[in-house]
């Protein structure tokens, strides 16, 4: 599968690892979004999907990331959150992440190849009753205003993902994901040589003028 695009994400390097790129299936992923660390916590943090351990005295929260047919629940816990400037209200947030639950049924949830977004939890958490939560696919209920503010298409490298989720598998994931709708047929996509320079990293305004006499 090949990839088209000026960011780089740390699975793309698997699209040379066996010889020249495969163009029988072609991942689009201009427009994509970098997601830095900080906004990876503090969009965790604002998640209001969570689970309250009362025991422990600590609250778990989830975002949803889909992959192509896979969805990763990632849970945020350990969560340590500091007041930075009292005045403007500027915190800071960190935490742990880690796999929750993953689900491989087949199916589709967002407009997007990939897609990092919040969600609302069908199976509502409730210790009483033993109910540990997302257990399926079909307890994922992501709503417009989820979509809103989701990133979409992101650029993950400078996050923890990278650390839970191999960038083999990330990378074999979409190439499945595309192969199972594109049947197979070489994809070209003709790009203009502005189109050309700026995956390169070129920046198509200010690259090519002409220099001020």
């Amino acid at each position: 599968m090949q990839i088209i695009d000026k960011n780089k994400d740390y699975y793309d390097y698997c699209q040379f690892e066996f010889g020249p790129v495969d163009k029988t299936a072609t991942y689009d992923r201009r427009q994509s979004v970098i997601v830095t660390r900080e906004n990876f916590y503090n969009y965790c943090y604002a998640s209001q999907t969570s689970k309250n351990h009362w025991f422990e005295r600590r609250t778990s929260y989830y975002i949803l990331l889909e992959i192509g047919n896979i969805q990763y629940v990632l849970e945020f816990n350990n969560v340590d959150v500091k007041l930075i400037n009292r005045e403007t209200g500027e915190y800071s947030v960190k935490g742990d992440i880690t796999v929750f639950n993953k689900f491989e049924e087949n199916v589709h949830l967002c407009p997007k190849p990939v897609t990092l977004t919040h969600f609302d939890n069908r199976n509502r958490f409730n210790w009483k009753s033993g109910n540990t939560g997302i257990r399926s696919v079909n307890d994922i209920k992501i709503k417009n205003d989820h979509l809103k503010f989701a990133f979409e298409n992101p650029i993950l490298k400078d996050t923890p993902v990278p650390s839970i989720i191999p960038a083999r598998d990330f990378y074999n994931t979409l190439d499945n994901y595309f192969r199972s709708f594109q049947n197979d047929k070489t994809v070209e996509i003709v790009n203009s040589d502005i189109d050309k320079a700026v995956n390169h990293g070129f920046d198509k305004k200010t690259s090519f003028r002409h220099p001020v006499k």
